[in-house]
């Protein structure tokens, strides 16, 4: 072929521009992919299946699904677990309960008078766990792996579950509130029986502390999520620190309540064998005569003493003073040994996940010392290795031996989630996923896989056959074509980002590549077996009509791209296989 026959001044042909040519009459030779129905003698669909097909996308070409369409069923009124909405909640949860389990029992123990700010916060909190009973009949909950939302289900499951123990809190809450309000507008001995009685009922409110367990379990979840590994090892100290902080308040308002309001079978408290030298005409006073925050100081000494094993200056006076002072001390014990066994178990595993670094970087200066290279190259193999082992790559589905443990439709389910967005950007996945999203999840699982490349792996080379298409998930790369491998007459380069397409002819038709693409910095991409793809069409009598007719269009643009009509088809680009273009 001369110049112009092949299209055009200025302009090679495949053959005159490669030392290893393209096949004679290249790109018109290229050959449709075999379908099912072609093996079986005919095609069974049309052009008019695609487009009946259409009504399934909406204007914008995104797809919409049987399930993201609005339905007015019970579910619409179900809070799923997993929402931002809920997470929001469970932490608002958190910090109201911690203030409500701190608060507590410092007012029982000191027996403060309710009022101002403090009386607000009291109406506040039965109030919020009031309306945490009716969210808890309509949010949904995890059985046997996955998200229940049917409401008769919810209902019953909660009303087993937590209700009781719930409502027996708000119940004392709002009695105790009752017996509050009734004993400011009451005087006497009968007021003081009322606000006796009102202490008991703040005092069942503590088994709201279960709670936490809860809400706790929900900020792992988050922690696990969006931390590296040394910062949570940072937040579980600091938890803990919190915890002994809490455990050590909550002894203390123990230890003074006893000493103040609890009976005695000598007579005497602790409060008042103690005494405190006061700026003033008395002198020494005792412990109970003292300052409010004194008295906590005192108090908060003596529970961190018994935590941390310290000394005491404090002694019990009675019976019942001795025995809370021993099991403070055995919990002490237990409590501050299995906090440094759980402070180590956390220092060990963060060791543990950096010995295989340490190791590796260890053999390396082993190695280049023992072959004597120079210091400025060691130096520079030694920080791009040190860099690339401390980049946190992302982990590939092999690598998590847990997910095997799920059911294939789960896994299925979870692994279409993830390469949602990617592989629909191409509008022909856009229609499957409106015809049959299952069909596409069960296809992702068999048909899809991750890739990862490095900065300046190569992703394929030009003149090798193509069996896979690729979508990029995140990172750069580029492309390059040469006149050695390539109808151009000089190297050309072209930038590949986040969504487009390598190679998506190789779905349709037995493609060469004709160029060669390599990653610029850390690189995520889908690949798209076509061999799997189009056995998976074979399942569903529509998508494999659909797909049949598709291949039949695009082959048949892929033969006709060439000069002056059209460009040279790429690995990046086919002329006039736009979506619109092969269906209207």
């Amino acid at each position: 072929q001369d110049l112009d026959a092949a299209g055009g001044e200025g302009m090679m042909t495949p053959q005159q521009s490669s030392s290893k040519p393209l096949p004679l009459g290249w790109p018109t030779v290229l050959q449709k992919r075999l379908m099912h129905d072609e093996a079986n003698g005919g095609i069974r669909s049309s052009a008019a299946s695609i487009i009946n097909a259409r009504s399934f996308t909406g204007a914008s070409g995104s797809a919409m699904t049987v399930s993201d369409r609005p339905a007015w069923t019970s579910r619409c009124f179900v809070i799923d677990p997993n929402a931002r909405f809920h997470m929001l909640y469970s932490v608002a949860s958190l910090f109201l309960l911690i203030y409500d389990l701190t608060l507590l029992p410092y007012v029982l123990a000191w027996d403060l008078e309710v009022k101002g700010a403090l009386y607000v916060s009291f109406w506040i909190t039965p109030s919020f766990w009031t309306v945490d009973i009716f969210i808890n009949f309509i949010t949904g909950f995890f059985r046997n792996g996955e998200v229940c939302k049917d409401l008769a289900i919810i209902r019953r499951n909660y009303l087993q579950s937590w209700f009781l123990p719930d409502l027996l809190v708000v119940g004392c809450d709002w009695m105790s509130m009752g017996f509050s309000v009734s004993a400011n507008n009451t005087s006497g001995s009968g007021s003081l029986k009322l606000l006796r009685f009102t202490k008991l009922g703040r005092l069942v409110r503590i088994i709201g502390m279960v709670r936490i367990l809860r809400v706790v379990r929900i900020l792992e979840d988050l922690a696990e999520r969006h931390l590296s590994e040394g910062t949570r090892l940072w937040f579980r100290m600091f938890s803990l620190w919190a915890g002994i902080l809490w455990g050590a308040h909550l002894l203390a308002c123990i230890w003074f309540a006893v000493g103040t309001g609890a009976p005695s079978d000598t007579g005497a408290h602790w409060v008042d064998s103690d005494s405190v030298a006061l700026r003033s005409p008395d002198g020494l006073v005792s412990l109970r005569d003292a300052e409010a925050a004194y008295q906590y100081m005192v108090s908060f000494h003596w529970a961190a003493a018994q935590i941390a094993l310290g000394s005491i200056d404090s002694m019990p006076s009675n019976s019942l003073e001795r025995w809370v002072f021993v099991c403070a001390m055995m919990c002490g014990f237990l409590f501050g040994s299995t906090l440094v066994s759980m402070l180590s178990a956390a220092m060990m595993d963060y060791q543990m996940l950096h010995k295989d670094t340490k190791d590796k970087l260890r053999r390396l200066r082993r190695y280049l010392r023992e072959n004597e290279v120079e210091s400025h190259l060691a130096m520079l193999v030694q920080k791009q290795v040190e860099q690339r082992l401390n980049k946190r790559e992302m982990l590939g589905e092999g690598e998590v031996e847990a997910l095997q443990l799920l059911a294939v439709s789960l896994r299925s389910q979870l692994r279409f989630e993830i390469q949602r967005s990617c592989l629909t950007s191409n509008a022909i996945f856009r229609l499957w996923t409106s015809i049959d999203i299952k069909w596409m999840q069960r296809t992702c699982l068999e048909a899809v896989s991750f890739v990862a490349l490095r900065p300046h792996d190569e992703l394929f080379n030009a003149g090798t056959r193509a069996v896979v298409a690729h979508v990029v998930v995140s990172g750069d790369m580029t492309y390059t074509q040469i006149p050695e491998s390539a109808p151009v007459r000089a190297e050309e380069t072209t930038k590949v980002t986040h969504e487009q397409w390598l190679c998506e002819a190789a779905l349709w038709v037995e493609w060469t590549r004709v160029g060669k693409a390599e990653a610029t910095m850390a690189c995520s991409l889908l690949e798209v077996n076509a061999e799997a793809f189009f056995a998976r069409t074979a399942s569903d009598l529509a998508i494999r009509d659909i797909a049949v007719e598709y291949c039949a269009q695009f082959h048949r643009r892929v033969t006709a791209a060439c000069p002056p009509h059209a460009p040279w088809p790429t690995d990046l680009f086919v002329p006039f296989t736009d979506y619109c273009d092969l269906v209207v």
